[in-house]
């Protein structure tokens, strides 16, 4: 009751307080290292999480090292349980196993205590709606079932009524809370029995629980700050390591569709290589807490032995960081898959002197000296994102979350649910539209058509930040995009849609194994494995080299829900985060254009995008929506249609483009995003006509800024300046110009004022050419010089545009088949600024031509 009427003070006070600082945020840890059995603390365990000890275990005289285990008789004196053979204990919660404390890959029964291991929770508030606890928990995973009971634990036990995310931050030097590396391992990555430990479940929940509720009973008013940082990754890097920030580097699994993974083309092609960093400050300047969001492993110590219990390098980097400035800080993962550990660059080195890497496997002593350098150079660049973050817009802190059904198509998981070795997670009847409707107890699992629940989810922190909340190891190829294409998948299934694509926040931080964990989450199309391990096809994977039919390596599936789950989570999230969409967004099919003029999947070396019109399966030169960088007039003949600047994932523009591109944007003269095009490049199309090479122009440089645009400090885009808000103007020589002999020859000049009357700068001329065929509709001539295009109206944004050579003064000379009738031509100026002259029906940049004969 004392928890409660706190949390009813808190939460009573937080809305006046909101509305004077604009957030309110709070923050807490909770120690979850398991307690030595025996001491005040293991009692205390023993006594609220399992109490049935006292009573029913007494003929069991040996706890082990650690309380909440079921006792048991020591016969060889080891002092654990040992399974081979099995040594008697107490079944006192009757589920037919030992329920000790496992490590995770397999050690066996914890044994020591590295470094100890705690749950961290942060609390946001607009003090209207529910508050929002993100909590991070030093575990490889969390099933739904605990989760949930998680959440009651917060609101029954606690009296906090608050949305709440658990996410496991995927660390491998943990408590086993999977239930794969219990007794009797097969050395098939997993065991004859769980080795979850569900008193040691119950005390994790009620530790989540209790970060929580003190997080939230520590509202206080604050501002928030966001940034995200991040390193480019060079054109063609290729093999397992990129440069991830400053100091490090990033290791990930030579898996598809995250590189190419072929035997002769090894480039890393879909990560996430981003550190995202939220503060919240009070009042008086101090942080209240820092969270550092990023993709990857953390799995040094779990897979080192002797497999004592350790919170890896985010442990450190939390230590570290707590350590050395104000508050609490807290690692969360983001979509991790195939993305492995971090390590400072260059590695650590050992006593002797050698180096140690993140892949140093020998000892853990030895080892935790590359680890704690790892976490510490997180601390430091943390730190520094934070001080050079951007404040975030005061607006509702909510959360929508969707529980969604997940076929279970690995068949192995199917065997491992039944059995109950993943503990108290169950199978669900589940409704036509995909909805949970009741559980399915462990032992009547089907062996087909089982299904998993599981959960879905993003918050809205005010209107400049998005956590977008993913169940499991989510590639980055499923949440960010790939620049794949259908020749390349690995098996004939649907293309899922992009969540982030779908966002609309200026930061959005991916937060993996959130409220649950059913593997890894891949593409469907990337999906691959030998027959017999999925109860779906296996589309040709070599069980000898793991192959797939376009010779891409795959090793992590096995670890997977399956394929369809995968793409039935992307497309969930995506339209659940379609209901607020960014009204700048247009997600469409096409190519990035080469400076010569030929398409590609690949953004890396990129000078323009080509978008065909819709529903065309072909890239024609003369149509679509052509869009080049700064630096390009036009491809050929043909002028682009707007300057743009290529975007990463999110939405954010870039100086040139990387392997994290995946479109462009296009901003208006007032420096707001006008349009964002997501290139989908996955679907076929015909590219056997390219356009022609580019043409070079000075570059465009936006000048302006607009409120919740982009990111401030973002590489590309507009920069702050003085505004040019006037189009340039351009005129055509009518003495010189007309036809001559089936040539069309122009000249003319342009002009520019710019910003506060200086002169200004005209970067490209572009030409239109109309065949007027009746009132207010046209034909435009295409760079061929012999064909027009469809009829449509002769006002509004020109369908095509040729490039005139020159600015200031300017020709256009071209060979023209032009049949009989009225024709309109037009000149374009385009300036610095990005503004374009108007079109007009009069004026001196309009020349009117009437055509008598075959020409």
């Amino acid at each position: 009751m004392v928890c409660a009427g706190l949390a009813g003070i808190a939460l009573a006070t937080a809305p006046a307080a909101a509305d004077a600082a604009g957030f309110l945020a709070g923050a807490s840890k909770q120690d979850m290292t398991p307690p030595k059995a025996g001491t005040p603390a293991g009692n205390a365990a023993d006594s609220e999480f399992a109490p049935t000890f006292s009573t029913a275990c007494v003929a069991f005289p040996n706890p082990g090292t650690f309380a909440l285990q079921e006792p048991f008789v020591d016969t060889n004196g080891n002092g654990r349980w040992d399974d081979n053979p099995p040594e008697p204990y107490c079944d006192a919660n009757g589920n037919g196993r030992w329920d000790g404390i496992y490590t995770d890959n397999g050690f066996g029964p914890l044994k020591a205590v590295h470094d100890p291991i705690d749950v961290r929770a942060v609390a946001i508030s607009d003090g209207r709606h529910k508050p929002l606890v993100y909590t991070s928990v030093k575990l490889i995973g969390i099933f739904d079932y605990y989760t949930e009971e998680a959440r009651a634990v917060l609101k029954n036990k606690y009296g906090v009524d608050a949305n709440l995310v658990v996410s496991a931050n995927h660390n491998e030097s943990s408590p086993d809370s999977i239930g794969l590396y219990g007794a009797l391992q097969t050395g098939q990555g997993a065991g004859v029995r769980s080795g979850i430990d569900e008193y040691y479940m119950s005390f994790v929940e009620d530790k989540i629980a209790h970060a929580a509720a003190d997080a939230v009973h520590n509202l206080k008013p604050a501002t928030l700050f966001a940034n995200q940082v991040g390193s480019r990754i060079p054109d063609g890097t290729s093999g397992n390591r990129y440069p991830l920030l400053t100091g490090l580097s990033q290791r990930i699994s030579d898996q598809f569709p995250t590189a190419v993974a072929r035997a002769n083309d090894d480039r890393v092609a879909s990560v996430d290589p981003k550190m995202g960093v939220l503060q919240a400050r009070a009042s008086n300047g101090q942080p209240i807490f820092t969270v550092m969001s990023l993709s990857a492993h953390n799995q040094e110590m779990g897979m080192t032995p002797p497999g004592d219990l350790s919170a890896d390098w985010p442990g450190a980097f939390e230590r570290k960081f707590d350590a050395t400035h104000p508050g609490m800080a807290m690692f969360l993962v983001g979509d991790n898959g195939s993305i492995e550990d971090p390590q400072t660059d260059p590695p650590a080195k050992a006593p002797d002197g050698t180096d140690i890497g993140s892949e140093y496997r020998k000892d853990q002593t030895t080892l935790y000296i590359q680890t704690q350098a790892t976490g510490e150079r997180f601390a430091s660049l943390a730190a520094d994102a934070a001080s050079k973050a951007s404040q975030l817009t005061p607006g509702p802190v909510t959360l929508t979350r969707k529980a969604i059904c997940l076929p279970l198509e690995n068949n192995a998981f199917v065997l491992l649910a039944a059995a109950g070795v993943f503990g108290k997670r169950q199978a669900y009847v589940c409704n036509t539209s995909g909805d949970p409707i009741q559980p399915v107890p462990n032992g009547d699992i089907a062996t087909s058509g089982a299904q998993f629940r599981s959960f879905v989810g993003y918050a809205n922190i005010g209107p400049d930040l998005q956590l977008i909340d993913n169940p499991g190891e989510s590639f980055p190829a499923l949440m960010l995009g790939t620049p794949f294409g259908k020749e390349e998948e690995s098996c004939d299934r649907p293309n899922p849609a992009v969540p982030t694509w779908h966002a609309r926040a200026l930061y959005r931080f991916q937060v993996g194994l959130a409220d649950d964990l059913v593997g890894y989450l891949i593409p469907a199309w990337g999906f691959a494995e030998i027959p017999g391990v999925f109860n779906t096809d296996a589309c040709g994977l070599n069980p000898q080299t793991r192959r797939d039919m376009n010779g891409h390596k795959h090793k992590l599936e096995t670890e997977s829900i399956g394929p369809t789950g995968a793409n039935d989570i992307a497309n969930t999230l995506a339209s659940m985060l379609n209901s607020e969409k960014d009204p700048t967004a247009h997600i469409v099919q096409g190519r990035f254009v080469l400076p010569d003029g030929s398409y590609s999947h690949w953004p890396t070396g990129a000078a323009g995008i080509l978008v065909p019109a819709a529903g065309a399966s072909a890239l024609d030169p003369a149509g679509g929506t052509l869009i080049g960088d700064p630096h390009t007039a036009g491809f050929g003949r043909r002028g682009v249609d707007a300057t743009g600047f290529f975007m990463d994932y999110d939405g954010q523009p870039q100086s040139r483009p990387d392997v994290t591109t995946r479109g462009m944007m296009v901003f208006d003269p007032r420096g707001c995003v006008a349009a964002r095009y997501y290139l989908d490049v996955f679907p076929t199309l015909d590219g056997s006509k390219k356009l022609g090479a580019a043409a070079s122009q000075a570059k465009v440089k936006p000048v302006g800024s607009c409120a919740h645009s982009v990111q401030p400090g973002a590489k590309g885009g507009p920069k702050p300046g003085c505004p040019d808000r006037r189009p340039p103007r351009s005129a055509i020589n009518h003495r010189r110009s007309g036809l001559h002999r089936n040539r069309l020859v122009l000249y003319g000049r342009a002009y520019d004022r710019g910003c506060n009357g200086k002169k200004g700068r005209v970067v490209r001329v572009v030409v239109t050419v109309a065949r007027h065929l009746a009132p207010g509709r046209c034909r435009f001539l295409l760079p061929d010089g012999r064909h027009l295009g469809r009829t449509r109206a002769c006002d509004g944004r020109p369908p095509l545009l040729l490039l005139a050579r020159g600015t200031g003064r300017w020709s256009l000379k071209m060979r023209l088949h032009l049949a009989p009738g009225a024709y309109v031509i037009r000149s374009l100026a385009v300036d610095r600024a990005g503004n374009r002259q108007p079109v007009r029906h009069h004026g001196r940049n309009v020349l009117n031509l009437r055509v008598h004969g075959r020409r």
